[in-house]
């Protein structure tokens, strides 16, 4: 299949579905966990792409996720969605006072602290994995 058909195929993926691939995007709230999010719901298809793509450059497959990659990607939705539900009620606060702020920093913080816990409990198994 030549790039032009891998290219056609894409875009109609993103027709039949009506979205479109999200970036990330250092200035852009949540952007990273909008784009692993997207990712992961489409999986199949972006495989089936990345598989397309294989055939007419042998370098694609290198973009394909195994599956221990795309657990790996939904422990980060599941790491990151605290900070994207922050990000949402801050923004959607007419008055962000610094308690509120405080408030949000210091949930953050128990939240990665309680997950870096859990990764200890659990460390010969990432340490493996990852």
């Amino acid at each position: 299949m030549a790039s032009s058909q891998c290219l056609e195929l894409f875009k109609d993926l993103q027709k039949t579905n009506s979205w479109s691939m999200i970036e990330n995007v250092r200035t852009w709230w949540n952007s990273l966990y909008d784009m692993l999010s997207q990712a992961y719901e489409l999986q199949i298809k972006l495989s089936q792409w990345i598989e397309c793509l294989t055939l007419t450059t042998s370098r694609m497959k290198l973009l394909k996720c195994n599956t221990k990659e795309w657990q790996h990607i939904k422990y980060m939705l599941y790491l990151l969605k605290h900070f994207k539900n922050w990000t949402e009620t801050i923004d959607a606060i007419s008055e962000s006072t610094i308690y509120k702020l405080w408030y949000t920093y210091n949930d953050l913080f128990d939240h990665l602290e309680k997950q870096n816990e859990a990764i200890r409990e659990f460390e010969l198994f990432f340490s493996t994995e990852l």
